[in-house]
């Protein structure tokens, strides 16, 4: 857990406002299908949270990795919290020098994040 926050405070610190654009800036000119993801992070968490309720368990090697086999709803929503900031970040980084190349970024994360909530939507239900 303290390697994720490392991280986030690393990627704020590279998209803090020296770099040319003010984090207000930054939030309105984020892509719309970059907070759809975002969105979606979270539809992931609850419905990954159905699943291990129902005696699954989290099947990402990534996310048990971090969270445990079994995570509360507490873990999943923070795990969701932190891969939101680092996405965005990250979009909004690459929004700097390819503002095009970040919106594609964000439809085919969309895409697959959608994927992803979809296929634990057939487990859990």
């Amino acid at each position: 857990m303290k390697a994720v926050l490392a991280a986030i405070a690393l990627a704020l610190a590279a998209a803090s406002p020296a770099h040319g654009r003010s984090l207000g800036d930054r939030i309105a000119e984020m892509p719309d299908e970059a907070w759809g993801t975002s969105a979606l992070f979270f539809a992931d968490a609850g419905s990954t949270y159905s699943v291990v309720r129902q005696g699954g368990q989290e099947a990402n090697p990534v996310a048990r990795a971090i969270v445990g086999r079994r995570p509360s709803a507490g873990k999943l929503a923070a795990y969701a919290a932190g891969k939101s900031l680092l996405y965005l970040t990250g979009i909004s980084l690459l929004q700097d020098r390819d503002p095009a190349g970040a919106r594609r970024a964000a439809q085919i994360t969309m895409g697959v994040q959608a994927g992803v909530v979809i296929w634990n939507l057939t487990i859990a239900l």
